[in-house]
């Protein structure tokens, strides 16, 4: 009769006890190879262990300010299936220490989550732990020279594209999206626009001008589309024109406020002026 194997895995913390800011702060992890990942703390050429902000606290601190703290050990015959319960552990302890917060994981969800599928009362935890939580000044500067230069390629571009093709905003995304916009410059958009222009001798009408004729000949185009208008001024007094535009020109009123005096059928406020389609 075969023996089955059982593997052995543990949650566990590293818990800062220096003086300062950062006392009682953790880190929260898991493993299955409990002796290999304790070397790899001990390595000081070690710098990739557990993330950025773990790594910088072991440079700033040393190894000793911090004690080692074995929170969980789970046992199983599938090692697949006792790697998703670490994970699962170390999410709730993440979440319990608030080591997002207050600690050195850059992740509520731990690691090695690829491929597991977490209950909706863990999703939960995930999403309660991870709220109001925001980048220091200092992350996002990180963040941000990280991602400087970086090109998307035509691959990525086509998945997302195709990610969003058919999806709609509901109202309350669009009215979220119009509070953050409000009273803001698109700064980027502006500034792309100019360059163009400035790259491209002033733009496309720049270099290219229109003739008297074609002038001419679009005048005569618009005015067969125009709405002709009739004033009918405060004596009684008629004036017929070809267009609005000509009638706003002629009469100093605003082509709106003609165009709302021909569908409401008032007069407009300030000259008294009051307009029929012909």
């Amino acid at each position: 009769m075969s023996v089955k194997q059982l593997f052995e895995g543990v949650v566990y913390r590293y818990v800062n006890h220096a003086e300062g800011d950062e006392n009682g702060w953790c880190y929260v992890g898991s493993t299955l190879d409990e002796k290999t990942r304790r070397y790899s703390w001990n390595n000081h050429g070690n710098k990739t262990y557990g993330g950025t902000k773990i790594n910088e606290a072991r440079e700033k601190y040393g190894l000793d300010s911090f004690d080692y703290e074995v929170l969980e050990r789970l046992s199983g015959e599938d090692e697949n299936e006792l790697q998703k319960q670490l994970d699962e552990k170390e999410t709730e302890y993440i979440s319990k220490f608030d080591s997002t917060n207050k600690g050195y994981n850059t992740s509520v969800g731990g690691t090695g989550n690829k491929g597991v599928n977490f209950s909706t009362a863990h999703r939960a935890n995930i999403g309660a732990a991870s709220k109001g939580r925001t980048h220091s000044p200092a992350t996002r500067q990180k963040i941000s020279q990280k991602l400087k230069g970086r090109r998307v390629s035509d691959e990525t571009k086509a998945k997302i594209s195709a990610g969003n093709k058919g999806k709609k905003r509901s109202p309350a995304q669009n009215a979220a999206q119009s509070a953050r916009m409000k009273g803001k410059t698109p700064v980027a958009a502006l500034a792309g626009s100019k360059a163009w222009v400035a790259n491209n001798g002033g733009g496309y009408w720049s270099n290219h001008k229109i003739s008297v004729e074609a002038r001419a000949n679009m005048k005569a185009a618009q005015l067969q589309r125009a709405t002709r208008v009739k004033a009918i001024l405060e004596d009684g007094s008629e004036q017929v024109f070809e267009s609005m535009s000509a009638a706003s020109e002629a009469l100093g009123v605003m082509v709106g406020s003609i165009a709302y005096s021909l569908k409401h059928g008032n007069a407009t406020k300030k000259l008294k002026i009051k307009f029929a389609n012909v």
